[in-house]
């Protein structure tokens, strides 16, 4: 569900770097999402797809 959610965002580019950062490193330390999830949004964040 967060995996979705923040793919979403980050695909309409309508998120804040500095603070999804934090989000998606507060969902892995939560085991919300995977260390594989965590690593393809950040990418995406960065502007690989």
């Amino acid at each position: 569900m967060e995996y979705q959610y923040a793919k979403r965002v980050i695909a309409r580019g309508s998120f804040d770097p500095a603070v999804m950062g934090d989000i998606l490193s507060t969902f892995l330390q939560a085991h919300k999402i995977t260390q594989d999830q965590f690593n393809e949004l950040m990418d995406m964040m960065a502007g690989g797809n």
